[in-house]
């Protein structure tokens, strides 16, 4: 007879179609990005070792909304010049170095990057702003507390012909936020604290939230339970989350608020980083990632301009 153990590598290594059929089932009920990760998920631990991938179809940066259509230039006026002159308009539009910019001294826990172990092959659906239909809040504030949970569970399945016990886990990483401005969504209010859970796939330290930093942060109501890819019954184990929010979207730099009060947003926030805004171009090599080409700072007054825009377009539109 085969050794439990070696059954139970089978059990991982080995997905049948059964667990990818539930896996899409379950990944129904959440979000977009979820829907494609849930299916992928079930055949990421063959493929330990490589790299998070991600779609490079990237939205087109929109033109500014709602601007005024230049007068007719005279004989005697000046031409409009096509790209603004950062010598004349209000704010400075110029390129920012990365080393420039006012965010506070953050570093990840240690306990945290340990979580990631070595990434794997997963085929995860790019940030659309569409998503944000999804979102029960959007809310901005200051990362408190950072924590790590991890649940451990026993499920019987039948996959070798005969009722067997298995044994799982499943890890979280939980924020506590102090709300400062609610941007979107009647169930919360500024100056409170609330917890944001987020279900660690495959965690990697350049997606984390820093304790310490501010960030806008669009969330979900993801429920009281943790989901699992389990296909038999959980024979014991306490799947209760601390928190029933996630972010909408946990796999690209979440907007970070500066010091002085700007705003660092990637261009998968078309809405958000329409020109003017400045380019953020990369000096330092501790930054690593996919959007360190991507990166925008947007003045605050522009920033607000445009969020209220957009939560009218996603929200209250129609």
């Amino acid at each position: 007879m085969t050794d439990r153990r070696i059954r139970l590598y089978q059990a991982i290594t080995d997905i049948d179609q059964d667990i990818i059929e539930e896996a899409q089932s379950t990944a129904k009920k959440k979000p977009a990005f979820v829907k494609v990760l849930a299916a992928a998920a079930c055949f990421c631990v063959i493929a330990a070792g490589a790299f998070l991938l991600f779609s490079q179809n990237r939205l087109p940066i929109h033109p500014p909304q709602n601007e005024s259509p230049q007068p007719q230039a005279t004989q005697a006026a000046q031409p409009t010049p096509s790209v603004i002159d950062s010598t004349s308009a209000p704010f400075d539009y110029s390129e920012i170095k990365y080393s420039s910019l006012a965010l506070p001294a953050a570093e990840i826990d240690p306990s945290l990057v340990a979580l990631n172990g070595t990434a794997a092959m997963i085929d995860v659906l790019p940030f659309d702003e569409a998503f944000l239909s999804e979102c029960c809040g959007i809310l901005e504030g200051t990362i408190t507390t950072i924590y790590h949970k991890h649940y451990t569970f026993d499920y019987y399945d039948d996959k070798f012909g005969e009722m067997e016990l298995f044994h799982s886990f499943s890890d979280s990483i939980v924020y506590e936020v102090e709300i400062e401005k609610v941007w979107y969504g009647t169930a919360f209010t500024e100056g409170t604290t609330v917890l944001i859970e987020d279900q660690s796939f495959f965690p990697d330290s350049y997606f984390s939230l820093m304790a310490g930093r501010s960030y806008v942060l669009p969330i979900y109501e993801y429920g009281d339970t943790v989901r699992t890819f389990a296909t038999g019954e959980i024979a014991s184990g306490d799947l209760s989350r601390d928190s029933v929010y996630s972010t909408e979207y946990p796999f690209h730099p979440q907007i970070t608020r500066t010091e002085d009060g700007n705003y660092l947003v990637t261009t998968d926030w078309p809405s958000l980083t329409a020109d003017p805004c400045r380019i953020v171009n990369m000096d330092e090599e501790s930054y690593d990632g996919l959007y360190k080409d991507q990166l925008r700072l947007v003045y605050a007054e522009d920033f607000a301009e445009r969020m209220r825009s957009m939560i009218r377009i996603r929200f209250e539109a129609g």
